[in-house]
């Protein structure tokens, strides 16, 4: 696939998460080595079409349901939903987390040469490796959901070797702190940062909890903070 790199893909594939759902692993930019700062976006969780049911039992799911014959499965191939974003220019609402995303990143000083799309320069990935139960909410999440999505995360990490996370989405943050996944990027030297869901007022208001920075604000000064070191 076009700017999607598949440098890394021979050990994603060994990822048992990603044997049972290959359309799941992250989307990696063609230039993201090539960067000083190689940054990782993690998104919340993926969405499946209004009315599907077959993900909402979390065990099922993650023992591997096959997906050749469900019409909605593009809803978790990461990469597609990257590609065909940056081809309509993000023009779905559905995208506006990407489109907002990819506005802070070129606003910020990660690129000495801004690229046609930051995507190009980038991965990205959902924190929770299944679906959100309904489209447009948040995922109601389990312990397995959890155990997962610690397995993969640590494993893609290790593997791609970012040198910054960016969480844009404060209930994978939350999560991924109440199941250690912090203390793994701390064990490992990879600063990271807590930022409100691009899509959310939050990302263009002021708050304390980002130093009385917007969402957006603060999401830059700490790609700025990276590039700078």
């Amino acid at each position: 696939m076009e700017h999607s790199s598949t440098e890394f893909d021979e050990k994603l594939d060994k990822i048992d998460h990603y044997v049972k759902y290959p359309e799941m692993r992250p989307w990696v930019g063609t230039d993201y080595n090539n960067q000083k700062v190689k940054v990782l976006t993690i998104g919340e969780s993926h969405y499946l079409a209004k009315g599907s049911t077959y993900h909402i039992n979390a065990d099922d799911w993650y023992d591997g349901i096959s997906m050749s014959d469900k019409p909605d499965k593009a809803g978790i191939h990461t990469r597609n939903v990257i590609f065909n974003g940056i081809k309509t220019n993000w023009k779905k609402k559905s995208k506006v987390i990407f489109k907002n995303t990819e506005d802070a990143l070129f606003l910020s000083n990660l690129f000495p040469v801004k690229p046609e799309s930051a995507y190009y320069n980038i991965a990205f990935m959902n924190f929770f490796q299944r679906p959100a139960e309904k489209t447009g909410k948040s995922i109601k999440v389990k312990s397995v959901d959890l155990a997962i999505s610690k397995q993969v995360f640590s494993e893609v990490v290790n593997i791609i070797n970012p040198t910054t996370v960016l969480f844009t989405s404060v209930l994978a943050y939350k999560n991924a702190k109440k199941n250690c996944v912090l203390r793994y990027l701390t064990s490992n030297n990879i600063p990271f940062v807590k930022c409100p869901h691009p899509a959310t007022s939050w990302w263009n208001r002021e708050s304390k909890a980002y130093g009385n920075k917007t969402g957006k604000n603060h999401f830059i000064s700490f790609i700025n903070e990276q590039v700078s070191v």
